[in-house]
């Protein structure tokens, strides 16, 4: 099975993909866990990297790693899993835009706002490394 695109909605496991987000090295969905009825972020290792062991251990020790961080300003992992060959990750979904939009859009930022967003990102680094984790992707 190779990530869905256009043809959305696709179930994975228990997971209904219904939007594609973006990604690299794996592709991140907007999903809905069918069991609980709650929206959640689904991260699947593309083909092309999940038939690399390496490649397997890393993602699979990212999502040890990430389920094991507890904070408000870090993403909660809720499962992983194995489909048809490819793992997933799954995280809590969150509302909002991102930093990369928010800044896109052009609309100039109060130094209130900016202070907000760079302690939001210290704390959550500081936690991080505080347990040992370097992050290597922070958005």
């Amino acid at each position: 099975m190779e990530p869905v695109g256009a043809d959305l909605p696709k179930l994975l496991g228990k997971y209904e993909l219904v939007e594609f987000l973006g990604g690299g090295m794996s592709h991140v969905y907007r999903a809905v866990d069918t069991v609980l009825g709650r929206t959640v972020a689904v991260k699947i290792l593309l083909n092309a990297y999940g038939a690399d062991p390496d490649a397997r251990i890393r993602f699979l020790n990212e999502a040890k790693v990430a389920a094991s961080l507890i904070h408000e300003n870090v993403i909660s992992v809720y499962d992983f899993g194995q489909e048809e060959g490819l793992p997933y990750l799954v995280m809590e979904f969150l509302h909002g835009q991102s930093l990369r939009k928010l800044i896109g859009d052009g609309r100039p930022l109060s130094l209130v706002e900016k202070l907000h967003i760079a302690l939001q990102t210290a704390r959550a680094v500081e936690y991080v490394h505080g347990r040992g984790v370097v992050h290597r992707d922070i958005k």
